[in-house]
C-alpha cells in the first residue's frame, strides 16, 4: 500500500515544479514585455518634448513626417550641394536662430551664428554635452573615451596631459619632421615620373601625414608608418567614414567588411598598445644618461606615475593616440589634395609659383 501512495506524491511534486517553471518563464517574458514597453515610452516621451522645446526654432526645408531630413540629406550624398553643404545652407539662412534638422528620429540643431557658437562652445558649455550616441558614433572604434568624446573630469585630466606634451618647442620637431616626409614624397614622384603612368595623390598625402604623425607621436620610421597604417588605421577609416552615412552597416553581421572591420581594429589596438607597453619598459629601465625619444608619447609618460599605470592606461592612450591619427591625417591629407587640385588647374600666377618653388627644390 505504501508503494501505491508514493506514486501520486511524486507525480504531484512533479507538476508542481513544472507549474512553477512555466510561471517563471511567462513572469520572465512579461517582465521583458514590460520593460521593452516602458522603454518604447520613455523615448517617445523623450523625443515629444524635444520637439516642444525646439519648437521654436524653423524646421529646414525638405522635411517629411516621421523620417524628417533623412531623404534630402541622403539624396545630397555624392551630388552638390553635398550633405555638409545643406547644413551650411539652411544654418545660414535661419541664421541668427538655430534650424532643426531632423534625421529619422533624431533632433538635430544647426547653428550658422558666431554669438551662439561662442555660447555652446566656451561660456555656456558645461549645459551641453558631446553626442557620442550619434555623430560621433561611427567613429568610436577610433576615439573610444579619448580628448575629442569625453567629457568632465576625463577630459580634463587628459586635456591636462596633452596640452602639457604640446609645447611649443615641440613644433620645431614637427615642423622637420613633415619637411623630411615632403622631400621623400617628392623623391618618389620623381621616380614615379620616369614610367610616366598616373598616381593616387590622395592616397600620397593620406600616407605622407601618417608618417609624419607616426613619427611625431610615436617615433615611427617612415617604413613603420606605411606597414602599420595602410594595412589597418586607413581601411577603418574607409569603414567609418561609409558608415557615417550608411549606418546599418554598423549591425551588418552576416558582411564579411563587418569582421574584417573589426578584426583590423583589434590589431590596431594591440600594435598601439604594444608600443606604449613596450615604451613603459624602456622608461622603467632606462638609466639618467640615456637617449630619451622627443615625442609625444614620451611627454605624455613623463606624467604618468608607476602606480597609475595599467591596462586602463595603455587603453586610454591607445584611443588618444588614435585620436591624433584622425584629428591630425584625415584633414592635412584633404587640404593638401585639394590644394594640389587648384594649383594644377589654376592659370597665371600661381603657375609662376609653382615653377619657382619646383627651381628652387631642385637647387
Amino acid at each position: 500500500m505504501a508503494r501505491v501512495s508514493a506514486a501520486p506524491a511524486a507525480l504531484d511534486h512533479q507538476a508542481v515544479a513544472t507549474a512553477l517553471a512555466a510561471a517563471l518563464v511567462l513572469l520572465t517574458v512579461a517582465h521583458w514585455l514590460v520593460q521593452a514597453v516602458l522603454r518604447v515610452l520613455k523615448s517617445l516621451l523623450k523625443w515629444h518634448r524635444q520637439a516642444f522645446v525646439l519648437r521654436p526654432a524653423p524646421m529646414a526645408p525638405g522635411y517629411l513626417p516621421l523620417i524628417g531630413h533623412t531623404v534630402a540629406l541622403f539624396k545630397a550624398v555624392g551630388n552638390y550641394p553635398c550633405t555638409w553643404d545643406l547644413f551650411s545652407l539652411w544654418a545660414t539662412e535661419t541664421a541668427p536662430k538655430p534650424v532643426r534638422v531632423q534625421i529619422f528620429t533624431k533632433h538635430c540643431v544647426v547653428i550658422g551664428d558666431p554669438s551662439t557658437m561662442k555660447r555652446v562652445m566656451s561660456t555656456n558649455a558645461g549645459n551641453y554635452a558631446k553626442d557620442t550616441g550619434f555623430s560621433y558614433a561611427p567613429f568610436l572604434e577610433i576615439l573610444g573615451t579619448g580628448l575629442v568624446t569625453s567629457d568632465g573630469d576625463q577630459w580634463r585630466t587628459m586635456r591636462g596631459h596633452i596640452s602639457k606634451a604640446l609645447r611649443v618647442d615641440i613644433l620645431d620637431e614637427i615642423i622637420a619632421i613633415a619637411n623630411r616626409a615632403a622631400h621623400r614624397l617628392c623623391a618618389k614622384l620623381d621616380k614615379h615620373k620616369v614610367s610616366g603612368g598616373k598616381i593616387d595623390m590622395e592616397n600620397e598625402f593620406r600616407l605622407l601625414t601618417l608618417q609624419v604623425i607616426g613619427e611625431a607621436v610615436l617615433s615611427l620610421q617612415p617604413a613603420e608608418s606605411d606597414t602599420l597604417f595602410p594595412a589597418l588605421y586607413l581601411p577603418i577609416m574607409d569603414e567609418c567614414n561609409t558608415r557615417s552615412l550608411s549606418p546599418w552597416r554598423a549591425w551588418a553581421l552576416a558582411s564579411p567588411e563587418w569582421w574584417r572591420h573589426k578584426k583590423r581594429v583589434k590589431q590596431l589596438d594591440g600594435a598601439i598598445i604594444a608600443i606604449v607597453r613596450q615604451r613603459w619598459r624602456t622608461r622603467c629601465e632606462r638609466s639618467k644618461d640615456a637617449a630619451v625619444p622627443d615625442d609625444i608619447l614620451e611627454r605624455v609618460l613623463e606624467k604618468v606615475t608607476k602606480k597609475e599605470y595599467g591596462k586602463e592606461t595603455e587603453k586610454q592612450l591607445c584611443f588618444e593616440i588614435k585620436t591624433f591619427l584622425l584629428a591630425g591625417h584625415e584633414t592635412s591629407a584633404a587640404m593638401l589634395t585639394w590644394t594640389l587640385h587648384e594649383l594644377s588647374t589654376s592659370t597665371g600666377k600661381v603657375r609662376v609659383v609653382l615653377s619657382a618653388v619646383r627651381f628652387v627644390r631642385l637647387d
